[in-house]
């Protein structure tokens, strides 16, 4: 029987990786260069978004005086949002190996799923949906050799290294979650949240509301995911729908 994608695809990323590693410590391009060329590209968007944000305002100067006088914390706005850009900047540089890991991931997911919608050949079995998602619990490892880097003194210039490792199956574990959460919710119940607060980010006033109320469901997904290690949540109870 032909093996599903997640575990094929943490394989596939894990040769990409291997194979990343080595050229990096073999070729002309070092991770230091990567690295210093990943920070420059991050720094360079956040220069462009408020280049954009201030020819906004000022084409409009007007109308932003008016609506700054009707909500005065508009005012703080330009310099708030080029303050974020640039933590988000810091961070993800640091962070990309994690997070381009999990793109992968994704786009794998999205490609398989489309092939097995166009194809008539299958590559393996289908996608399972988000409520049966879950994966071998050994994967808990990679949390706590993350953990122990980052507190053991001795091993701080692996910080970088141990930060990517909880970033990526942290992540993981969230998913695991949101299926946990996904199998006790009605059918439909958690796309119907997702939709409502990203159309509350849109709105004045509840973007804040809505940005704490995705923060806790990744924290309450990430310690569901976590705890379904060991207490298996959705063979204790199954629901009665």
């Amino acid at each position: 029987m032909r093996r599903p994608l997640f575990s094929r695809a943490l394989a596939a990323i894990a040769l990409a990786l291997v194979l990343a590693t080595v050229m990096s410590a073999l070729g002309p391009v070092t991770g230091a260069e990567v690295h210093k060329a990943v920070s420059g590209e991050l720094t360079q968007r956040t220069t462009d978004t408020m280049h954009q944000l201030d020819d906004f305002i000022g084409q409009y100067p007007d109308e932003w005086n008016r609506l700054v006088k009707k909500v005065p914390q508009l005012g703080q706005l330009p310099a708030e949002t080029e303050s974020q850009l640039k933590t988000l900047a810091s961070t993800g540089a640091g962070l990309y190996p994690s997070l381009l890991l999990l793109e992968s991931l994704v786009a794998l997911a999205i490609a398989w799923t489309t092939y097995h919608r166009l194809g008539r050949a299958r590559l393996g079995p289908p996608l399972v949906p988000l409520r049966e998602f879950r994966f071998n619990d050994q994967f808990v490892w990679g949390l706590i050799v993350g953990l122990i880097i980052l507190f053991l003194p001795m091993l701080s210039r692996f910080e970088r290294f141990g930060e990517n490792l909880l970033v990526f199956f942290g992540a993981l574990y969230a998913v695991r979650g949101l299926g946990v959460l996904s199998w006790f919710l009605a059918p439909g119940a958690l796309a119907v949240m997702a939709t409502v607060g990203f159309a509350m980010l849109w709105a004045p006033f509840l973007n804040a509301v809505a940005a704490v109320g995705f923060l806790l469901l990744a924290i309450a997904a990430f310690g569901l995911g976590l705890g379904d290690t060991w207490a298996d949540w959705r063979n204790r109870a199954r629901p009665t729908s």
